[in-house]
């Protein structure tokens, strides 16, 4: 599987993405990436290290209870956890 969005500004991803959140509404959908922008929103999110699973959950919960998804986030990002979690709290999107 290839990343369709690997080489477009984030503009135009966001745009993409929204069009995808439409199209998959009641939808059962498989996403295997590595933008993190990209599985933010998934109602499932597995992690996986070398061919295991380690950790499932929302992004909220991952940020919370994944170590090593915690640091695969805030590796990527100038937030703090606390950042990331007050986005949750403060009624944005998980």
């Amino acid at each position: 599987m290839d990343d369709s969005t690997s080489a477009i500004d984030s503009a135009t991803e966001e745009l993409i993405q929204r069009a995808i959140s439409r199209v998959l509404k009641n939808r059962t959908t498989f996403i295997i990436t590595h933008r993190l922008s990209q599985i933010r929103w998934a109602d499932l999110i597995l992690v996986l290290k070398q061919g295991q699973i380690i950790a499932k959950g929302t992004h909220y919960e991952l940020l919370k209870d994944s170590e090593e998804y915690r640091k695969i986030f805030l590796t990527r990002f100038d937030k703090t956890l606390e950042e990331l979690l007050q986005i949750k709290e403060d009624g944005g999107r998980n």
